[in-house]
C-alpha cells in the first residue's frame, strides 16, 4: 500500500515535506508498522510504501492520531485490467512440459 503524505499548508516547501515524512516514518516505526521506503512527488507531496497491505488501516489511523495528513494513494490502473494481470496464465503447453510448468507456476504465482 502507498500512503500519500500531505503537507499541513497549501504552499509546500521541500524542508516542510521532508520533516513531515520523517515524522510519519517515526510514527509508523513506533506503531511497529514496517515501511519499505518513501519519497517526494514532483508536486511536493510525499509518499510512504508499506511493507504489508494489511497494515494500511493501522498506519492511516496512527498517522491521523499524530495529526499527519495522510491518505491511501490508489493506483490509476485497476490491477485486474493491467497488462500484467494475466502474466501467470500462459498458452497451452506441450503434453511433456505440462507437469514442469504447473509446478513452476505454483512457485511463481
Amino acid at each position: 500500500m502507498v500512503i500519500l503524505i500531505q503537507s499541513p499548508r497549501e504552499s509546500r516547501d521541500e524542508l516542510e515535506v521532508e520533516q513531515e515524512l520523517q515524522r510519519a516514518f517515526e510514527i509508523l516505526h513506533s506503531a511497529q508498522i514496517r515501511a519499505l521506503g518513501g519519497g517526494r512527488f514532483q508536486d511536493g507531496s510525499g509518499y510512504i510504501v508499506l511493507a504489508r497491505e494489511a497494515d494500511g488501516r493501522a498506519a492511516l489511523s496512527a498517522l491521523d492520531n499524530a495529526r499527519i495528513g495522510a491518505s491511501e494513494l490508489k493506483p490509476r490502473i485497476d490491477p485486474e485490467k493491467s497488462k500484467f494481470s494475466g502474466f501467470c496464465s500462459a498458452a497451452k503447453p506441450r503434453q511433456e512440459d505440462e507437469g514442469a510448468l504447473r509446478s513452476a507456476s505454483k512457485r511463481l504465482c
